[in-house]
């Protein structure tokens, strides 16, 4: 096998290939032509070529999200790598693991008018759990580079989040010499268990004490655990609320933050503090549940293996080093107490019956096509969520255990949510349904722009003439100055435009009568497709209003 005469890369490639890292996203360029032509000829690597940096890594992103396990980013020297850090930073915030390896001029030639060359050493020290960067001269420092090597790839396997690997390159760049071996390593997989007894131990006694215990459930990166959940919520004393991306499914939970607050109004604060409150993953969409959790100040646990502390709600007290699936088989012993739960769950299913009652009536809005769509989506379909209004919306209507939920709630913004679709989309290999607004659309239409669009893809946009989220929001909605800058709408009154600059089927609907009749076709559709729903962007919030007034307690 030809490879690149730089040593480097030949110790790299060993890395990837012993550490079981195949997938590569490589964003054309010249500097780090080491690395691509090596890649091109070793058959072990899925290679992916993108031009735009910032889409190829939020595609990165969703290749990483589906196998678990990290992918890596290489990419030419210069502004190239900056593009990366939007989809670094949600890899960060996200506990998604991302090898980013950035070629570079040598040290020398850095700030002294050479082209395409920046300070790229620890660009991303706010945004990587570790940053590391190699030596040009190779035949003199070969060892220290193997060791740098090994401590990179050693970090990036025993912790999620991003990593980031500078490695400059002296020219020539497109040797290439015989290589029958590459190098081998070794790297030691252990999770850190540092007391870890006693803080279970704390945990217990916390536990056992209280007579009002909240498990928050968010994104997180843990297998299912349900099973060890259903044990632990038949307590009376629990209350579990899960966000819709927290893919968790138990009878007796609280699947609708925002209804279920909505629902008690002025006694939200008062039936819902907890004394204790025990939180899995690390991002939480409702910014209701924080308001109370912050103003309650409960004994905050934090549970998850090597997790950075995360203290959401002002009352971080421990931090439990384990899995949801030990932590909660270890709390058996607790007994039952004060019966909590039993008053919520009776609010909730006076809520479930006055909105469905009410729903068949209510005006065409994206509260009714969110209804709607949610009903056709095919079993087993995933479900990759766009930012701002979509998340929310969802969150209204009960999570179906048929589908499973994620989107980009590292950061949250609205910019890679297509790209990490599609990455996901032809990982999986699974039905793979986005739901976007309009104004995000638009932005990443560049992540169309390669070779690795998924037949299983589809696309729904939600077109409400602009960033809809910031009529249902408090302080923007009320501006003067919400249609210009807030609401920013577009002069491109459809997306239609951009489903054919890349042959996407395209549908549309603007009613309810349309929508039900195009949802069919939309789903039996066996190529990549797109609709478009149109709603109007005035009724909007008045829907939404009339929706939480339907949730009130009678």
């Amino acid at each position: 096998m030809k490879i690149s005469s730089k040593k480097v890369v030949t110790s790299i490639l060993g890395a990837l290939k012993s550490a079981g890292i195949a997938d590569v996203v490589l964003t054309p360029g010249s500097r780090n032509a080491p690395f691509s032509i090596s890649l091109a000829n070793d058959p072990f690597f899925n290679v992916f070529s993108i031009v735009d940096e910032r889409s190829a890594a939020f595609f990165a992103l969703g290749l990483s999200q589906q196998s678990k396990m990290p992918t890596v980013l290489i990419c030419t020297s210069g502004t190239a790598l900056l593009n990366y850090a939007p989809a670094v930073a949600e890899a960060y915030y996200q506990r998604i693991p991302l090898l980013v390896i950035s070629a570079d001029r040598p040290e020398d030639w850095i700030d002294r008018g050479e082209g395409q060359s920046i300070r790229q050493n620890n660009v991303f020290q706010n945004y990587a759990d570790y940053s590391a960067s190699l030596i040009a001269d190779e035949k003199e420092e070969a060892n220290q580079n193997k060791e740098t090597i090994q401590n990179t790839f050693q970090y990036l396997l025993s912790n999620k989040g991003p990593v980031h690997l500078n490695v400059p390159f002296q020219e020539p760049l497109y040797e290439l010499t015989e290589c029958d071996e590459l190098p081998s390593f070794q790297f030691e997989r252990k999770e850190n268990s540092d007391d870890v007894l006693k803080e279970i131990g704390q945990s217990f006694e916390l536990l056992k004490q209280a007579e009002r215990i909240m498990l928050l459930v968010g994104q997180h990166i843990y297998e299912d655990f349900s099973k060890e959940l259903h044990q632990f919520n038949r307590l009376e004393q629990v209350v579990v609320l899960t966000e819709t991306h927290a893919n968790v499914n138990i009878e007796n939970a609280f699947p609708c933050i925002d209804r279920l607050i909505m629902g008690l109004g002025g006694n939200a604060q008062q039936m819902l503090a907890p004394d204790v409150l025990i939180t899995v993953g690390t991002n939480i969409i409702s910014r209701k549940i924080k308001a109370i959790l912050r103003k309650a100040k409960p004994k905050h646990i934090q549970v998850g293996v090597n997790e950075k502390p995360m203290d959401t709600f002002d009352c971080l007290a421990l931090q439990c080093n384990l899995t949801p699936q030990d932590f909660f088989n270890s709390l058996n012993e607790i007994e039952s107490k004060t019966e909590w739960k039993s008053e919520l769950l009776s609010i909730q299913e006076n809520q479930i019956k006055q909105v469905e009652a009410w729903l068949p009536n209510a005006t065409f809005s994206d509260l009714t096509v969110f209804s709607s769509l949610l009903k056709y989506i095919p079993k087993g379909t995933q479900v990759q969520m766009g930012n701002s209004s979509v998340v929310r919306y969802i969150q209204l209507f009960n999570q179906n255990k048929n589908l499973t939920y994620f989107g980009n709630r590292g950061v949250a913004g609205i910019d890679g949510s297509t790209s990490t679709a599609i990455g996901a989309a032809w990982k999986t290999k699974k039905p793979t349904l986005l739901i976007s607004g309009d104004l995000s659309f638009h932005y990443d239409s560049n992540a169309f722009w390669n070779n690795y669009i998924s037949n299983h893809l589809k696309i729904v946009v939600i077109n409400n003439g602009g960033g809809g989220i910031f009529r249902i929001i408090d302080g923007s909605k009320d501006t003067e100055h919400l249609q210009q800058y807030f609401e920013t709408a577009h002069s491109s009154k459809s997306i239609k435009g951009i489903a054919d600059l890349y042959n996407l089927n395209y549908f549309s609907a603007a009613n309810n009568e349309e929508l039900h009749e195009v949802l069919p076709l939309f789903f039996s559709e066996k190529s990549v497709c797109v609709l478009e729903i149109f709603t109007p962007k005035e009724d909007n919030p008045k829907a939404l209003d009339a929706f939480f007034q339907h949730t009130q307690r009678t």
